[in-house]
C-alpha cells in the first residue's frame, strides 16, 4: 500500500512537473515573443526619432530659406520703390527741361524776327539775348545741381542698402 501511495504520489509529482515544464515552455515562448515585439517596437521608435529629427532639420532649413526670401523680397520692394521714385523724378526733370527748351527756342525765334527791325528793337533783342544767356546759365547750373543731387541720392541709397545687408 505504501508502494502504491508512493507511486501515486510520484505520478502526481511527475504530472505536476510535466505541467510545470509545459507552463515554463509556454511562458518561455511568450517571453521570447514579447522580447521580439519589444525589439521591433524599439527599432520603430528609433526610426521614428530619426525621421522626426530629419523632418525638424528640413523644417528649420525651409524656415531659414523662407526668412531669407522674405528679406530679399522686402529689399527688392524697397529698391523698386526707390527706383520708381528716381524714374518719376527723372521724367519730371525731362519735362521741365523740355518746357524750358521750347521757351528758349520761341524766345530766340522772336529775337531773330525782331533783329531785322529798328535799332530800338535790336537793343531790345540784345537785352533779350543777354537775358536768355543768363537763363541758359541758370538752367545749366540747375541741371548740374540736379545731377549732383542724383549722385548724392544714389550714394545714399547704396549706403542704406549696405547697412540693410548687415
Amino acid at each position: 500500500l505504501d508502494f502504491v501511495r508512493e507511486q501515486a504520489s510520484r505520478g502526481m509529482q511527475a504530472d505536476k512537473f510535466q505541467q510545470a515544464l509545459a507552463d515554463n515552455a509556454k511562458l518561455s515562448r511568450k517571453v521570447r515573443a514579447l522580447q521580439d515585439q519589444l525589439t521591433i517596437t524599439s527599432a520603430k521608435k528609433e526610426a521614428f526619432k530619426a525621421q522626426a529629427q530629419r523632418l525638424e532639420r528640413e523644417f528649420r532649413k525651409g524656415r531659414e530659406q523662407s526668412d531669407a526670401m522674405q528679406k530679399d523680397l522686402l529689399e527688392a520692394k524697397r529698391e523698386a520703390g526707390q527706383l520708381n521714385k528716381e524714374a518719376q523724378e527723372a521724367i519730371s526733370m525731362m519735362a521741365e527741361m523740355r518746357k524750358a527748351h521750347i521757351a528758349e527756342v520761341k524766345l530766340l525765334q522772336r529775337g531773330l524776327a525782331a533783329r531785322s527791325g529798328s535799332d530800338q528793337l535790336r537793343n531790345r533783342v540784345n537785352e533779350m539775348a543777354d537775358l536768355v544767356d543768363k537763363v541758359g546759365r541758370a538752367v545749366v547750373q540747375r541741371d548740374e545741381a540736379i545731377r549732383d543731387r542724383t549722385q548724392m541720392q544714389a550714394q545714399l541709397n547704396k549706403a542704406l542698402k549696405d547697412l540693410r545687408s548687415l
